[in-house]
């Protein structure tokens, strides 16, 4: 005998089809994302070349962001008003979180590999679990500790200690960026700040980037207007790829995948910059600088999957 359940029966196979595909366009973007953060650091360095000082770069970078980010906030009907107490934690936040970290990082590959100065600059994740446990009392499991351990092994052999091949002001650089981009995290994480309009605070961290930067290049002397037009053309290109693309694809995907899931794509930043760092800049991929760079990944992947682990529990 006919009856009307049947009629549902397509229906419940196309909620399950756009679910599936809703999952797995997210899981693009936040993959595309992360591949044009990870060919960020090796325009940054390929504009060294033509003029860009490593201290002011990230002004400028963050200045020919502004606009676009203006209008996309415009178009999206998303407001920029934001209260007293906002600003200060925006404040803090753009001051000793991202705009330390774009100099240290900044400046780190111009002196070493730009990825190997990645490579180091994520140590972040495995630095954040142990500063969890040290300030906020979390739990650290035989997994955590085991994602630690890669990723202080990866520092050593992708570094290169013994062997002397990198600058160690270049390697001190790239692991206090790693710092800096911690405190940024645990600050969002323990402030809310986390939960504001990804698209609202990207333009008000990027306008604190852009003053302090001015004001920190110019006190020290690495204030320079004297770049090439090439040099120019990297810094507006970066400025597109960093805050304009990279940022929304990361903040649309998350939308419709997990966080966890969404962290364990962006490991692939990294292995882009050495690919890139590789094919576009000349730099040498040495065997043990490969090892170093996937321990350090491994790291950050394995401590994204306990955290998975223990959510679900």
């Amino acid at each position: 005998m006919w009856h009307p359940t049947f009629l549902l029966r397509p229906r419940i196979v196309s909620v399950r089809s756009n679910a599936n595909g809703r999952y797995w366009i997210g899981m693009a973007q936040v993959f595309l994302s992360a591949a044009v953060f990870g060919v960020c650091p090796t325009i940054m360095s390929a504009s060294y070349r033509y003029g860009v000082d490593s201290y002011s770069g990230p002004a400028f970078r963050a200045l020919f962001a502004l606009l676009p980010l203006f209008f996309l906030c415009r178009i999206r009907g998303i407001s920029l008003r934001i209260d007293k107490k906002e600003a200060g934690l925006l404040a803090t936040a753009g001051v000793f979180g991202l705009t330390t970290t774009n100099i240290l990082f900044c400046t780190s590959y111009s002196i070493i590999p730009v990825g190997v100065a990645t490579s180091l600059h994520f140590t972040y994740p495995a630095l954040t679990c142990l500063l969890a446990v040290l300030l906020f009392r979390e739990k650290i499991t035989a997994g955590k500790l085991l994602s630690l351990l890669m990723a202080v092994a990866g520092v050593f052999i992708c570094a290169d200690f013994a062997g002397g091949s990198y600058t160690p002001s270049g390697i001190v650089l790239a692991l206090l960026s790693a710092v800096s981009y911690t405190f940024l995290i645990l600050f969002l994480s323990h402030t809310g700040l986390g939960r504001m309009n990804t698209f609202c605070y990207t333009f008000y961290v990027s306008l604190c980037v852009c003053l302090c930067g001015f004001v920190f290049s110019a006190f020290t002397g690495h204030l320079t207007f004297n770049i090439a037009p090439m040099g120019w053309m990297f810094l507006l290109l970066a400025a597109i790829a960093n805050l304009c693309i990279a940022l929304p694809l990361f903040a649309m995907g998350l939308r419709k995948i997990s966080d966890t899931t969404a962290t364990v794509l962006s490991t692939l930043e990294p292995v882009v910059s050495v690919i890139c760092a590789t094919v576009l800049l000349g730099e040498k991929f040495r065997i043990h600088t490969g090892i170093g760079c996937l321990l350090v990944v491994g790291s950050a992947v394995l401590l994204t999957a306990i955290e998975s682990r223990c959510r679900k529990r």
